[in-house]
């Protein structure tokens, strides 16, 4: 995390060394050690992370400015080579030692989230990963529980670390130009970057604070802030009482971030001003000897940064596998363990790996070595993964075909579980879908939501035409419908928002993004009525039988089909507190202790039974088969009911397609015909 310090004579060398800030040295470890407390006892994020962003665009920057001004350039192939070099190894050795534990400790149902993000961690673009799937409604919760999560941080510093010997080389070639320093010209550079950065990221957080949390764009402001601190000239000098007080209020604002801001939910925007600037007010204080200076640059807390990289990388994986192993998250006792074992890892790792291969000298005119071996390093990581990622895809269907050939469709648990079915490297293509992900022609919506989340399948425009319409559980009971349908001369087409049930006739509806698409998908419903139009009835309640009717059900029907539809409602399936999956998963050889009572995780009637006797309306309520003696079990012997805490698999609905046809057909329900 340290800019390179090379200079050009040995007098400059030592004035160098002399005036090192073994303070900041204390700082970053200061730093760690919040991120690691906070992590394991307070299970929350206490800002120290921020600080390690502001503090390494500080080093980076006061290194390449001050070569660019010695005029030795900014030496980009030699920076990039020493900087890899330095940093890949030791993350490397990580991600494959936490690949080599998932694959022993850790449930198939998460090995999927752990080759991805694996991948993304190692080649630095993990949050790019995280930004999306926290956008993406089928991401099955990737980021809750995963080892690699912290590799975002460390994704980000590496990207700055690629665009801002770019920034600098930029101000050398306008310094050149108009026969200045680089220094004045990097100030108006980095303050236009920080400007432009902050504004986005207050704009970004406001709108998709889960996004702009991993956003690069929304992150570049700390760098510069770094960057700024480092370009204030070496005189200036703070009042010696004056920097006293203002370096120990900024280790206390640093300490008591995370207890008085929720960091992971409202950073980064305007509010990660606070560590930043605390961390700034410490390193500008510092230029004056006090003793806050002299805390910080003690010999333990140095000891502490120099190792504070390795504590970084190790510590999140040995927490997240002690919540995947136990279940819990640690006390006191066992996180003073977790903290204790992190710490003998990360010194493991550094003196080790970290400190030999850092202090290893590539010649500077070939820094193509250096690429060379971190290449390597990175493959020998990459290469294993993905090839236990193919071997286990391929024994997963190979096994999954064998034993669906075998499965009995009688819907009869019988114990003990041999293999669930689907595999759990396999549950993300149990998520229902139609062919083509887009409508087009006729069918195509006028509003820009609704055509975003348009799809339909291959038969004829003509044809009669099926709607499915609202969240994720309506998309579910397609895996049911459809098989009904495929034979006749019917399109079915579907609008689906995850998180947004169809309630286009709420009172209101407290999501901006659900109220537009609702109105837009019920606009596009009405303007062109389709034969059938299938949607919730229901919302569950997870765990509780407190499952109330789809707010403005009634108006909406009554629209409906007044329009010449008919109407398909279904009643919610039980949703749970915990992944049903993963409960299975583990407990194959007794799956019924994550079974349910019905009254526990449904209402005692269906809420929507009444709107049967509207004419075009059938209702469907097929709880009797998710919870048959009013119990809702996880599994029907190897077969896996749902594929996470609320979501019927596609392999279990398609198994139920001739259960809800007869259930459709005592409503006197028939499909239409062309």
């Amino acid at each position: 995390m340290t800019g390179d310090t090379q200079l050009s004579s040995p007098a400059a060398r030592t004035s160098e060394k002399a005036s090192y800030r073994f303070d900041l040295d204390g700082l970053r470890a200061f730093a760690i050690i919040l991120v690691v407390i906070y992590h394991v006892w307070v299970g929350r994020v206490s800002g120290g992370v921020d600080v390690f962003l502001l503090l390494s665009a500080y080093f980076m920057t006061a290194s390449l400015v001050r070569r660019a001004d010695a005029g030795r350039g900014v030496g980009l192939g030699s920076f990039y080579a020493k900087r890899f070099w330095r940093l890949v190894p030791a993350a490397a050795a990580t991600i494959a030692a936490t690949l080599i534990t998932v694959f022993f400790v850790f449930p198939p149902s998460m090995w999927n989230a752990a080759w991805e993000q694996g991948r993304a961690s190692l080649f630095y673009f993990q949050n790019w990963e995280l930004a999306l799937n926290s956008v993406d409604y089928y991401a099955r919760d990737a980021n809750s529980v995963t080892p690699f999560l912290h590799f975002w941080s460390l994704s980000i510093q590496m990207q700055v670390f690629l665009l801002w010997p770019l920034l600098i080389m930029l101000c050398w070639g306008i310094a050149r130009l108009l026969r200045r320093r680089v220094a004045p010209v990097a100030l108006v550079v980095f303050l236009l970057v920080f400007g432009a950065s902050l504004a986005y990221s207050v704009i970004t957080t406001q709108q998709n604070q889960a996004f702009a949390y991993f956003d690069t764009g929304a992150r570049l402001w700390e760098f510069a802030i770094g960057s700024l601190l480092a370009l204030i000239p070496a005189s200036f000098v703070l009042p010696r009482w004056v920097a006293e007080i203002l370096g120990w209020l900024g280790i206390l604002a640093i300490l008591t971030c995370g207890i008085v801001l929720d960091v992971s939910g409202g950073f980064p925007g305007y509010l990660a001003l606070w560590p930043t600037l605390a961390a700034a007010a410490i390193i500008l204080a510092g230029r004056a000897r006090t003793t806050f200076t002299v805390f910080l640059g003690s010999l333990p807390l140095r000891w502490l940064g120099r190792i504070a990289y390795a504590l970084y990388l190790v510590h999140w994986p040995l927490l997240t596998t002690w919540i995947v192993v136990t279940g819990e998250n640690p006390d006191l006792a066992q996180g003073a363990g977790i903290i204790g074992a992190a710490f003998v890892l990360a010194i493991v790792l550094y003196y080790a790996i970290e400190r030999p291969l850092g202090q290893w000298k590539w010649p500077s005119a070939l820094p193509w070595r250096s690429y060379f071996a971190t290449a390597v390093i990175v493959g020998l990581v990459a290469v294993p993964n993905y090839a236990w990622q193919l071997d286990t895809e391929y024994r997963a269907a190979a096994v999954q075909a064998a034993a669906e050939a075998a499965f009995q469709d009688d819907f009869e648990p019988t114990q003990p579980i041999d293999t669930l079915i689907p595999a759990g490297a396999a549950l993300d293509a149990e998520w229902v879908h139609l062919d083509e992900p887009t409508c087009s022609g006729a069918l195509e919506p006028a509003g820009a939501m609704a055509r975003e989340h348009c799809s339909e399948n291959t038969g004829n425009d003509g044809d009669p035409r099926v709607i499915f319409v609202g969240d994720s559980h309506a998309e579910q009971w397609m895996g049911a419908v459809l098989p009904s349908v495929e034979a006749s001369p019917i399109k079915v087409t579907a609008n689906l928002l995850g998180g947004c049930v169809f309630a286009p006739d709420a009172p209101d509806n407290p999501r901006e993004q659900c109220r537009e698409w609702n109105a837009q998908v019920y606009d596009d419903i009405l303007q062109s009525p389709p034969a059938v139009v299938v949607m919730m009835a229901t919302r569950a309640v997870p765990d509780s039988p407190e499952e109330a009717l789809v707010p403005g059900l009634e108006t909406t029907v009554e629209t409906l089909t007044s329009s010449g539809s008919q109407v398909i409602l279904i009643r919610d399936n039980p949703r749970f507190t915990e992944n049903m999956y993963q409960c299975a998963e583990q407990n194959l050889a007794d799956p019924t202790v994550c079974s349910r009572l019905k009254s526990d995780v449904l209402a005692a009637e269906n809420p929507a039974a009444f709107l049967a006797e509207e004419e075009g309306v059938h209702v469907i309520d097929m709880s009797s088969y998710l919870c048959p003696d009013d119990i809702c079990p996880a599994t029907f012997g190897d077969l896996a009911i749902y594929l996470d805490d609320n979501h019927l698999t596609w392999t279990f609905a398609e198994r139920l397609s001739t259960t809800f046809a007869r259930e459709l057909e005592l409503t006197g329900f028939a499909w239409p015909s062309a």
